[in-house]
């Protein structure tokens, strides 16, 4: 992946004092020498560091925010970055859609969904609860291999099964709100229940909405989604639906965030701007390569419409 040369821009922002024009952040060295299983770079700090969080020590993550603050924009970074550090035998990704328009770049990736769909991605509403019975049988047969193999973590069984990786799952959904109200809290119950152990086996949830509301944002979705990025806001009590504190409400919009990861004090991040054409750079780049075989992964999951 090296040999991909980009540019990534952020937007200038009061009072974070960022340089407005290009910034490095997947071209850093603390972004490509990093350690970590999951690396997400999303932005750049106070210092005009890369700022990044690995998602599988954060778990599962919430993007809240109003509209046209920056949502798409880091769900794009977050999915990138995943790109240019994984390989398909490391991570495969499930990506919901149902507006039909903000996933459609990664369509050339199918060798990395982890469900076939016509274009590798899920635009139907009602075919998402069968996703999340896919996940659930996937998490079930996992821990099922984990106590044959004597191992608590996808790590370790990686480690001891090198010729036949486990790979990671990232499910990213772009409107949660869309499809709780079409199908109801049943999807809510489902997604919440899988969250509080899929972690542990190597499956992590990314979802997003335009109404951090209580009745969206619930205790359940709260409980199991412990990493937040919150964008501006319009009223400080939906900051604290978000991130369990005002704050949001005074940010300055086009990619002002405010993340809580591993600490319990948000950190004020600038968040990186990648435009289509350098998405279309990175897909392209990597649907260039041969294709991996699936067969050498340990568990293959798919379903049909």
């Amino acid at each position: 992946m090296s040999e991909v040369s980009l540019n990534h821009r952020g937007y200038q922002c009061p009072p974070l004092d960022l340089l407005n024009g290009h910034v490095p952040i997947f071209c850093s060295k603390q972004f490509q020498n990093n350690t970590m299983e999951l690396p997400c770079a999303i932005g750049t700090t106070e210092d005009k560091e890369a700022f990044m969080f690995d998602l599988a020590k954060a778990h599962h993550l919430l993007v809240a925010g109003a509209t046209g603050q920056g949502k798409t924009a880091c769900l794009n970074a977050i999915i990138c970055s995943l790109l240019l550090k994984k390989a398909p035998s490391e991570l495969q990704f499930v990506l919901v859609d149902t507006k039909g328009c903000e996933f459609k770049i990664y369509a050339p990736l199918y060798n990395i969904f982890l469900k076939e769909s016509p274009n590798g991605i899920i635009y139907d509403f009602y075919h998402c609860l069968g996703v999340i019975d896919l996940l659930r049988s996937l998490m079930d047969n996992r821990f099922e291999r984990f106590k044959e193999a004597d191992v608590r973590s996808i790590t370790e069984y990686n480690q001891k099964y090198p010729e036949q990786p486990m790979p990671f799952v990232v499910t990213v959904i772009d409107e949660y709100s869309d499809l709780l109200m079409v199908l109801g809290r049943e999807f809510e119950s489902k997604l919440s229940n899988l969250a509080a152990q899929s972690w542990r086996v190597g499956i992590h949830f990314v979802i997003c909405t335009q109404r951090p509301t209580t009745n969206i944002i619930t205790g359940w979705i709260r409980a199991n989604f412990p990493a937040r990025i919150a964008f501006r806001v319009s009223e400080g009590f939906d900051s604290k639906t978000i991130i369990d504190r005002a704050g949001a409400e005074c940010l300055n919009g086009k990619g002002d965030m405010l993340v809580i990861t591993d600490s319990l004090d948000p950190v004020h991040i600038q968040g990186v701007y990648i435009e289509d054409k350098e998405i279309e750079r990175i897909v392209s780049y990597i649907a260039q390569q041969r294709n991996y075989d699936r067969s050498k992964t340990s568990d293959i999951t798919t379903c049909t419409e």
